[in-house]
């Protein structure tokens, strides 16, 4: 028998799917890792495991975290039950929590580490700009204002490296603002320059190395100074 594990820290990834709809085939059963309050959410799903797991708060952001460590004891318990196990996140704040429990457990052969291109924003620009894919000028030296302002321009964005979404993200217009934005502690940040402009939200999905959807939107309302 085998077990496909979906870990999420907010309720809000797994109401986005309708579970009834999933057709697994008789050797594969579904179990859910979620957060304490979300328990009861998930509860009454015939059939399927459900877990809880700690969360951690992320100041600034509705959505907690699950660790490596509150995660891998629930995981080394549900794979004993099973010949084959898949770790699934529909959470981006876990992506590469989750890719490093893969490693962990010998689940697969992709590197973890390229799991941070996807929530790691500077290693994202770097690796995009290593392929000549342009993106706006950065820097990582965010502590004072005149060496942001010297790599990036005025005014400028400033936003946590590993924040998922939009959370934690300023414009700064001065260094007014600049000395009384309230930064997290425990976060990394990023500054790259403002581009006013129209603004566009690109989706792609590959599967087995085939573009299987693609979707190119205009956002209504882009940034804007004003």
């Amino acid at each position: 028998m085998n077990l496909a594990i979906i870990i999420a820290a907010s309720f809000r990834y797994f109401e986005q799917y309708n579970w009834s709809k999933l057709r697994l085939t008789e050797n594969w059963k579904l179990a859910f890792i979620c957060a304490d309050d979300d328990k009861e959410k998930l509860e009454g799903k015939g059939g399927r495991i459900l877990k809880t797991c700690p969360v951690k708060r992320i100041h600034g952001e509705p959505n907690g975290r699950f660790s490596e460590d509150d995660l891998r004891p629930i995981i080394s318990e549900l794979s004993l039950s099973y010949e084959n196990i898949q770790l699934i996140s529909i959470d981006e704040g876990i992506l590469h929590t989750v890719a490093r429990l893969r490693e962990e457990f010998d689940l697969t052969a992709q590197d973890a580490d390229d799991v941070l291109l996807l929530s790691d924003k500077e290693k994202a620009y770097i690796k995009l700009s290593s392929r000549s894919i342009r993106v706006p000028r950065f820097t990582s030296e965010t502590q004072a204002f005149d060496k942001i302002v010297e790599h990036v321009g005025c005014p400028f964005i400033l936003k946590p490296v590993s924040s998922s979404g939009a959370f934690g993200i300023r414009i700064i217009e001065d260094i007014t603002a600049f000395s009384s934005m309230e930064k997290e502690s425990s976060q990394e940040y990023i500054a790259n320059e403002f581009i006013d402009g129209k603004l566009y939200h690109c989706d792609l999905q590959f599967q087995a190395g085939k573009l299987v959807f693609s979707s190119v939107g205009e956002y209504l309302n882009p940034l804007s100074r004003s």
